[in-house]
């Protein structure tokens, strides 16, 4: 429904008295006086600015969050300092702290962004209607490998014992968002007939935890894809992962060597 010019008004007029307490929050340094916003047009000139702050403080945030996790995969989160930052950003140092209270929480938003990541792909992924559910298995998991390359130093510096606290909110905010989309993964499969399994949304909440102890597996199935790689290692995945789904017993090898064979077609 579209608002008509009367509407609109309304909303700045409204707007009016929220305006000063919206932009004081991101720039407490400007000041605004309430009976400065008085007429329409002076409204929708504060209106403008405070939209201007808005993306101006979000441009700002993303290059800060962006140039530290650069900094962070190349020399790793304990030998890059807050100085480092600023000088990488171009920024001053009170201008870091107007953004970020520490460099713990710079890392928890990189963590975040890393989790906006997984559910984008994740979710076309799933989204897919030309996708059988062992294909998306495969590309589901092959997420987090994507997600992870490059960024090794970064999350090893997460799973550290002195950054525990992050680790876990890491698993918090991750597994309630991505377990839901793995857990129609299983549904289809069970739809094909190719999973068994009376509780999908238990099964997917078991293999999702199991991910940080399997994610060396995960490794020797893309290092075979390369030539090289222990195939008893990806044979034990697989077998783990067709009983815990109630799979045919090497349906997933089988569409191993059919994804290698593919690849090599298209060389």
């Amino acid at each position: 429904m579209l608002f008509n010019a009367c509407d609109l008004f309304l909303v700045i007029y409204h707007l009016e008295f929220t305006i000063p307490l919206i932009i004081n929050s991101f720039e407490p340094n400007i000041v605004i006086d309430r009976r400065s916003v008085g007429d329409r047009r002076s409204a929708y000139k504060v209106v403008l600015k405070m939209i201007k702050i808005i993306m101006e403080h979000d441009e700002r945030i993303k290059d800060i969050i962006e140039k530290a996790e650069k900094l962070f995969m190349k020399k790793g989160y304990d030998n890059t300092s807050v100085a480092d930052i600023i000088k990488k950003v171009g920024i001053a140092k009170g201008t870091f702290y107007h953004y970020f209270r520490s460099k713990d929480e710079l890392l928890d938003a990189i963590v975040d962004r890393m989790l906006k990541e997984i559910w984008d792909q994740v979710d076309v992924i799933v989204g897919k209607d030309d996708l059988d559910a062992i294909s998306k298995f495969f590309d589901f998991f092959g997420v987090f490998r994507t997600i992870s390359k490059g960024r090794e130093k970064l999350i090893e510096e997460i799973h550290k014992e002195e950054n525990a606290h992050i680790h876990l909110k890491l698993e918090k905010k991750m597994y309630p968002v991505i377990t839901p989309k793995f857990e129609k993964i299983i549904r289809q499969g069970i739809d094909e007939g190719v999973f068994d399994t009376k509780y999908p949304g238990e099964t997917a909440t078991v293999i999702m935890v199991s991910i940080a102890a399997l994610t060396p597996v995960q490794e020797h199935a893309h290092n075979i894809k390369e030539g090289v790689g222990d195939i008893q290692q990806l044979k034990m995945f697989f077998d783990l992962m067709e009983r815990i789904l109630g799979a045919k017993h090497g349906i997933f090898m089988k569409h191993m060597k059919k994804m290698m064979k593919q690849m090599e077609i298209s060389k």
